[in-house]
């Protein structure tokens, strides 16, 4: 892993909210995911953290089946709760 980036596992929103409200497919997308792992150079995002970030400027990664995203922690938008 680069040393300035960090790796993405990417969830997609729910169809429903907690509340039961139906969150409807407008086109927008927004990428979210968790944070697996940081490279040494990452100051401000941590391991388990839960992000969204930058539709642009990320790198797809395979691992073992499963899809990842790497991205450079300057690309991180927000931290969800």
């Amino acid at each position: 892993m680069k040393a300035d980036r960090v790796l993405i596992e990417s969830v997609k929103a729910p169809k429903k909210t907690a509340s039961g409200i139906t969150n409807v497919d407008d086109g927008i997308k927004i990428n979210e995911g968790v944070i697996l792992a940081v490279g040494p150079l990452v100051e401000n995002a941590k391991v388990g953290d839960k992000v969204i970030y930058e539709e642009f400027g990320y790198i797809d990664v395979t691992i073992d089946g499963r899809d990842y995203v790497s991205t450079k922690e300057e690309l991180l938008i927000a931290e969800r709760e």
